[in-house]
């Protein structure tokens, strides 16, 4: 869990944040943190005849997962926040990813009320390349998992274009329907070829660590 939180207050602080004429401290940068876990277990196989290639009748159960976390910035209205320059294009680059994820929310919703869910989903073509965002998104929303998805609005009349949006946005994520599937992988493995692929992962791990270790300190990745 250590490796967890120090994972996400890194990811704070790449997070843009500035004022406009509407927020003080505004949101400048879709915020996500996606973290992979691999995990492996040797299993019994049973009384059963051990599996070809398996020197001790072990058989691998290899699992891969990602865990996402998503904060979206809000769209703007650049004649409320008087946005200009560099606080005009994230604005542009902020709505641009947002209108994206709506497409392909719909196209989402279509499939999973024609089709009745991810079968007819695979089938059809969906807008998951037109934006970062949505690249980043696919495995949340491609059937493969599950996701949860907070809307949230402001209950003052100013933004109630805004908030009229938001609530129709979350009423199409309520009609797509998942089916997650658990990605598994069984093989039957030797306990040289886990020791060999045990010492992989350890020094992987060291290099990306000491790979990461002078970056610390960069300023944050440029907005897409």
């Amino acid at each position: 869990m250590g490796e967890v939180e120090r994972l996400l207050q890194e990811a704070e602080t790449r997070r843009r944040v500035g004022g406009t004429a509407a927020n003080e401290r505004s949101n400048r940068s879709h915020c996500v943190l996606q973290i992979h876990i691999h995990s492996f277990a040797m299993t019994d196989p049973g009384p059963e005849e051990p599996p070809e290639g398996s020197e001790s009748g072990s058989v691998g159960r290899d699992v891969k997962s990602t865990l996402a976390f998503v904060d979206l910035a809000g769209s703007e209205r650049v004649a409320r926040t008087a946005a200009s320059g560099l606080r005009l294009q994230e604005a542009r680059n902020i709505n641009k990813s947002l209108l994206g994820l709506s497409q392909l929310v719909k196209a989402l919703e279509k499939a999973s009320i024609t089709g009745g869910g991810g079968a007819a989903a695979q089938q059809q073509h969906l807008p998951y390349r037109d934006t970062k965002l949505t690249q980043l998104l696919q495995p949340s929303l491609s059937g493969a998992g599950r996701t949860v998805i907070i809307c949230c609005v402001c209950l003052s009349d100013i933004y109630l274009e805004e908030t009229a949006r938001t609530l129709h946005f979350a009423r199409s994520v309520r009609h797509i329907q998942l089916q997650p599937t658990p990605q598994v992988r069984t093989a039957a493995l030797s306990m040289a070829c886990v020791s060999t692929a045990c010492e992989s992962l350890g020094s992987r791990a060291r290099l990306t660590a000491a790979a990461a270790a002078p970056a610390m300190g960069a300023p944050p990745p440029r907005l897409w």
